[in-house]
């Protein structure tokens, strides 16, 4: 990456915080101005509120990110024998098995809300590559049941004391998820980091950009540079954004903040 160039981080606060978790960056001023201002509500009382709009706070980080050895990734869904390969499953400090079974426990908790991240979108499939309906997910008495587990356990390998050995990579396969969903596990970071990757590259989901586009900027959302758009993981057509994601504290070179709004004009006067 050129060590020169500007990456920009947008929030709703002064302060930049740590990189625990993979902060998200982008090489368009106009992404992080979005990401700085606050959503609109469709469902409040006044116009103002219903609106994308930007606080006193409302802020963009601007720094150079170091990212040598990043892991890339060229779509905006993935699945788990995906991470498993990127992973590099099967070879010395790779994703173990274990590890692989800790990503299915957290897709699991995340879309029952027992796992930080909110929502997210992913595809079970057969074994003949049917989608399974996920409005008819498995139900249990005993606690919350969802193909994930059924999809963990039918690939998971056991050892002679009932350790996971191993995992199969084709019924992995059969579960596809947003990118970021993977990338926002603290297990995948965790091996990432053993592996030598400094960081995460990919095209990233950029949901409510219509609208914020619109209340921001005064533009349609695909007029505003630095956004794309791509197939998603129930191959639906979304709008992204390259999103980088140092992981380390030493990869993010600070040089300037600044109030969202002394940045429009880069985006609506002609500079953007």
């Amino acid at each position: 990456m050129d060590p020169e160039k500007l990456y920009y981080r947008g929030t709703q606060r002064r302060e930049l915080g740590g990189v625990r978790g993979a902060q998200s960056w982008t090489d368009a001023i106009a992404v992080a101005l979005i990401w700085s201002a606050v959503p609109g509500d469709p469902w409040a009382s006044s116009r103002e509120r219903r609106e994308a709009h930007f606080i006193d706070t409302s802020t963009v980080h601007a720094a150079h990110l170091a990212l040598h050895h990043p892991l890339v990734i060229r779509e905006t869904y993935m699945d788990v024998a995906d991470v498993m390969r990127a992973l590099h499953y099967g070879k010395p400090e790779g994703i173990t098995g274990e590890e692989v079974r800790k990503v299915f426990n957290y897709l699991h908790n995340r879309i029952y809300g027992k796992a930080p991240g909110g929502e997210f979108s992913y595809v079970v499939v057969d074994e003949d590559g049917e989608p399974l309906d996920e409005h008819d997910e498995p139900f249990s008495l005993t606690g919350t049941a969802s193909y994930i587990l059924d999809l963990r356990d039918e690939a998971a390998q056991y050892g002679w004391d009932d350790k996971v050995v191993g995992i199969d990579i084709k019924v992995a396969e059969r579960l596809s998820a947003d990118a970021y969903v993977f990338f926002d596990s603290k297990t995948v970071q965790t091996v990432a980091r053993r592996l030598g990757f400094d960081g995460f590259v990919y095209p990233d989901l950029f949901q409510g950009c219509e609208s914020a586009a619109r209340d921001l900027f005064g533009l349609e959302c695909d007029e505003v540079e630095g956004i794309d758009d791509a197939r998603d993981v129930k191959y639906e057509t979304v709008f992204t954004h390259r999103t980088y994601r140092p992981l380390t504290e030493e990869s993010v070179v600070q040089v300037w903040d600044a109030p969202s709004l002394t940045l429009l004009t880069d985006v609506v006067g002609g500079g953007g």
